[in-house]
């Protein structure tokens, strides 16, 4: 099955971690991990709203590129710095799903540099 990297990043020397924001192989699309940056810098630092709706956007985004919308999602992870949050994070993310809800997962985890959300996703394009 042919395969299609989407935005192949590289990172700084300092920081020798390159990767895709996405990886196509045939109709499914594995999307990395997204967090709240816009033009490499960090949005809503302190306002999990603001991250969550930034990662979110990035999401979308990126499988645009993919030729996949949010429709196509089947599998969701979820990664936040503070299990009290997820209230507000899930009031976010209702904004960017139909009623097609993906099978998602929460991790609850430490906070790295001040992002607080990070969100990654699988879509199969046309399910």
């Amino acid at each position: 099955m042919p395969r299609s990297n989407i935005d192949v990043l590289r990172m700084p020397e300092s920081m020798p971690w390159h990767y895709s924001q996405a990886v196509k192989v045939g109709n499914t699309v594995y999307v990395a991990g997204q967090v709240a940056t816009k033009d490499g810098a960090l949005i809503g630092q302190d306002d999990i709203e603001v991250q969550a709706r930034q990662a979110y956007t990035n999401v979308v985004d990126v499988l645009a590129k993919a030729g996949a919308t949010m429709d196509d999602v089947v599998r969701e992870t979820v990664y936040l710095a503070d299990r009290s949050q997820l209230p507000q994070v899930a009031k976010v993310r209702e904004g960017f799903y139909s009623e097609r809800y993906p099978a998602s997962t929460a991790v609850f985890s430490g906070a790295g540099d001040g992002y607080s959300i990070e969100v990654e996703v699988t879509a199969v394009i046309g399910e």
